[in-house]
């Protein structure tokens, strides 16, 4: 797997024998952040994830009429593992720079003293089962 940097958050799985492009960035963080709510086993977040980089890249992959994260959901039995821990691993590492650009303005402003980390965290780790910003929607 190439280092994110080189991807931007891009990366191609195979569904069902089809090739498809996942896009993880600040749309797809948005999406995760927009429809987390009532999500709450780490399966359906990883679902959820898989359906936001999917829909990043929408028109590219011919999604189906009424792609949603139940088909996500069940499109997950037809991926490789490997498929899948590299889709978590790129969308881990591209939804951490919100953290770490959160933490560089606090510290640029003075809110935050320089060491310190805000505690930001958009998708659990494996042995969590909070939702992205506390299951809140976003208020955009």
């Amino acid at each position: 797997m190439k280092p994110l940097e080189q991807t931007k958050g891009e990366l191609t799985v195979t569904i069902n024998g089809k090739q498809y492009t996942l896009k993880f960035g600040m749309l797809a963080a948005k999406l995760v952040e927009q429809h987390g709510v009532g999500i709450t086993t780490n399966v359906e977040i990883m679902a959820l994830t898989l359906w936001a980089g999917l829909m990043v890249r929408h028109e590219q992959n011919q999604l189906p009429d009424g792609f949603d994260v139940a088909t996500a959901l069940n499109w997950m039995d037809d991926m490789s593992d490997d498929d899948l821990a590299t889709m978590l691993v790129v969308s881990k590492t591209a939804f951490d720079r919100i953290p770490n650009v959160s933490s560089l303005v606090e510290k640029r402003l003075g809110i935050v003293p320089i060491g310190e980390t805000p505690k930001v965290n958009l998708l659990p780790d494996a042995t969590s089962n909070a939702l992205p910003s506390g299951g809140k929607p976003s208020s955009k």
